[in-house]
């Protein structure tokens, strides 16, 4: 599921087993995204360090935006602002369901 979705899905779910169903799902998407950018982590080294060293890049500077410019940066770019967009939808959903238990219960 994409972000977009996931933000729907939280729009339009007003009870806490929903949003708990949601906040669930979210949770196994944070996982899998990380476990993909833990595989392009292992790889930037090599990579990076043909860029730095091939003679051409004079500084460290250089060489990552150089590396961002590669498939692998393009992903480890987009995958880190995913698992931001994630974490804080993650958290929001949690604070809802905070609050909605709170009104059931009469304390808001």
């Amino acid at each position: 599921m994409n972000l977009g979705e996931y933000r729907n899905k939280l729009k339009d779910n007003k009870f806490p087993s929903e949003l708990s169903e949601i906040n669930l799902d979210m949770s196994a998407e944070y996982a899998y995204l990380t476990e993909q950018l833990i595989n392009i982590l292992r790889k930037k080294p090599a990579i990076w360090d043909g860029i730095r060293y091939s003679g051409t890049v004079k500084s460290d500077t250089a060489a990552e935006r150089l590396w961002e410019k590669t498939p692998e940066g393009l992903d480890e770019m987009a995958l880190r602002l995913e698992l931001k967009a994630l974490d804080k939808m993650m958290t929001s959903s949690r604070t809802r369901i905070g609050v909605l238990s709170g009104e059931a219960r009469n304390q808001f």
